[in-house]
């Protein structure tokens, strides 16, 4: 759907895109409200026999709410803040598979109000490490691809 935006150069208004956020978030928020709704969107270790159906369909819906959400948002021009959370973020996502896994194993059979502490401290890990991550890998292999691309692509006016 976003390349058949982008190819049409289809850009939805900021309103369109404010109503297309806020109703797909209300979506979401109402489904997860309900056991009914939450076990559609979310489904668990217990799922129903038409979840797959019934969550292929909803997830596509969703998406299709969003798309001018989605759309509009490519258009706004990032802080250097929000530039580091992004990037950031693709290191989090890498670093807290194995530190979840170790969190599971460690205190996944205690209750979990016992457990809050112990995730605490387990998110505070992954975010150190996540950052280490960036800083010292991540963003100095994004700058040699950088260099290396200015140096073999030319742009023409």
């Amino acid at each position: 759907m976003g390349m058949l935006a982008s190819e049409s150069q289809w850009l939805p208004s900021k309103r369109q895109a404010l109503v297309s956020g806020v109703v797909c978030v209300g979506i979401v928020l109402a489904l997860v409200s309900t056991s009914e709704g939450k076990s559609r969107i979310i489904g668990g270790a217990h799922q129903a026999a038409n979840f797959k159906a019934l969550n292929t369909i909803l997830c596509c819906l969703l998406a299709l709410i969003a798309l001018p959400f989605t759309v509009y948002t490519t258009t706004i021009h990032s802080s250097p803040t929000d530039k580091i959370l992004d990037d950031l973020s693709y290191s989090v996502y890498l670093i807290q598979w194995p530190i979840s896994i170790v969190y599971g194993n460690l205190y996944g059979g205690i209750p979990m109000t016992q457990r809050l502490p112990y995730f605490s401290v387990f998110c505070i890990i992954t975010g150190v490490v996540a950052l280490l991550a960036w800083q010292f890998i991540d963003k100095p292999v994004m700058e040699i691809r950088v260099r290396y691309l200015r140096r073999v692509i030319t742009v023409h006016p």
